[in-house]
């Protein structure tokens, strides 16, 4: 979807496009970072092998969460992203890095069916921190992974020869300011 819709961006039938991807900017097109965010850990209490106290407590940002050592979870099913998500990219390497390859129990195309499958208590699933702020935390425990310094970043793209309006420009700064609030 992100790649069709960067295309349109160029081709002039869409202004400006949020994007996760990976890309770059081109003769046509200006790709500028927006935010950037930890990905997190979610387990259902179900599935949850940490012998640690869990912090009863609502999270307000990730430096709040317990730091886990990936290979302590290396038994636990999965519920992953498709191959070209950099949350599977990211969470893949972290876990190769750690002498393991994640038992992946579901793909799925998009996180909120992988939090729906994680509250069945299906699997852990690997998720950007700003939903995990939306979760009932009585169905899960949250960490930040141990050696994990990849973050999600969330870009914008546009066309060169188009200038931002002051309503695009403010939608951009509305979304700065909440990845850091």
């Amino acid at each position: 979807v992100s790649a069709f819709l960067l295309n349109r961006s160029s081709d002039l039938e869409i202004d400006i496009v949020l994007t996760v991807m990976n890309v770059q900017s081109s003769d046509a097109r200006v790709v500028e970072e927006v935010a950037r965010e930890q990905y997190i850990l979610v387990v259902p209490i179900a599935l949850d092998v940490s012998t640690r106290e869990y912090p009863n407590k609502e999270m307000k940002s990730p430096e709040e969460l317990p730091t886990i050592p990936i290979s302590e979870y290396k038994e636990l099913p999965y519920i992953m992203q498709r191959q070209s998500m950099p949350a599977n990219i990211i969470f893949e390497d972290l876990c190769r890095n750690n002498g393991f390859m994640p038992q992946t129990k579901v793909i799925c195309k998009n996180v909120n069916t992988a939090v729906q499958l994680a509250k069945r208590g299906i699997g852990a699933c690997f998720i950007p921190f700003s939903v995990v702020t939306e979760l009932p935390q009585k169905y899960f425990h949250c960490y930040r992974i141990e050696g994990n310094k990849a973050d999600r970043v969330i870009k914008t793209a546009y066309r060169k020869s188009m200038k931002l309006t002051k309503i695009q420009q403010d939608v951009l700064a509305g979304i700065r300011n909440f990845y850091q609030a």
